[in-house]
């Protein structure tokens, strides 16, 4: 199946994009996120049980709501792949960043919510429920949930999805021959999960909040402290939609930003403030504050 809103007019391109997603995957809506033309490419390839797509696009808002889930019928999984721009995907209360190289899992019999805030494009698999593995089926388990891609056997499947996205239809040899090769990749991605004991993400949210005033604090000291893998604790961070070092220079930051404005505070120096809250130095926490507020720390004060 392909479709490209290239030949038709500005007025119908959005309502076709929507109907071409229909036809290869399932109902979902869109929302334009730019003023200017919109523009949108499908193409999928099957096999007997897969199903290989390649999704680009302007900048856009693409939702599954109940309605679609209950008249699809659809079980199993999609594993998404960010060639361009960057995806956040939403779904059962979790949420993954995706840049380009790094790829999750959507639950295909749940709602959920792809956000492109850039033109994007996209790789996707559609797995079969029969074809995950049953430790792993657990919607909550893998909704929304990063892949890591570090590795061989994920570098692999990401290049085989993207090769056979790019071959369009296969003859009857040549698809049962990919099929079996994906299969086997897909099952040993499924291993490159971590098996995460349920309480560790509420355990690491905690610790980091009881820590983050030490300048020592990185992600070696979070394995040791909490008893967990490097991997692991990188593997919570993937699911709560942001990095370890991301998640510490913020709330560092926020704990900054409640000091600065504390009448308590208010003739405490600056730097003392940031040693506070856990950065090293005046530099790096000069550096932080920007990013995350687009404003100085004594700018922010003087509001």
């Amino acid at each position: 199946m392909e479709f490209s809103s290239e030949g038709l007019r500005f007025g119908e391109r959005v309502e076709g994009y929507r109907d071409g997603l229909r036809r290869a995957y399932f109902e979902m809506d869109v929302e334009p996120l730019s003023p200017g033309p919109f523009e949108g490419a499908i193409r999928t390839c099957d096999t007997a049980a897969l199903k290989v797509g390649r999704i680009a696009g302007s900048p856009q808002n693409v939702l599954r709501g109940a309605r679609s889930v209950r008249d699809s019928g659809q079980h199993g999984y999609f594993l998404n792949i960010q060639l361009r721009g960057r995806g956040v995907i939403e779904q059962r209360g979790k949420r993954v960043l995706l840049d380009v190289g790094q790829a999750a899992f959507v639950h295909a019999a749940s709602e959920f919510a792809f956000r492109f805030p850039t033109p994007f494009e996209q790789l996707s698999l559609y797995i079969p429920d029969e074809f995950v593995p049953r430790a792993k089926r657990d919607p909550d388990m893998l909704a929304a949930t990063a892949l890591p891609v570090t590795g061989v056997v994920p570098r692999m499947l990401v290049a085989m999805v993207d090769t056979i996205a790019a071959s369009g239809e296969l003859d009857p040899s040549d698809a049962l021959t990919a099929e079996e090769q994906l299969l086997a990749l897909v099952q040993a991605s499924f291993k490159q999960l971590p098996n995460v004991p349920d309480d560790l993400e509420a355990r690491l949210l905690v610790w980091l909040e009881q820590h983050l005033t030490d300048p020592q604090l990185d992600l070696d000291m979070a394995a040791r402290g909490l008893g967990a893998s490097r991997r692991a604790i990188q593997y919570c961070m993937q699911r709560l939609g942001e990095s370890f070092s991301g998640r510490v220079r913020r709330r560092r930051v926020e704990r900054a930003q409640l000091l600065l404005r504390d009448p308590a505070w208010r003739l405490v120096p600056v730097l003392d403030i940031a040693l506070r809250v856990g950065f090293s130095d005046a530099t790096t926490f000069s550096r932080a504050f920007r990013r995350e507020t687009g404003s100085t720390a004594s700018a922010y004060r003087s509001e």
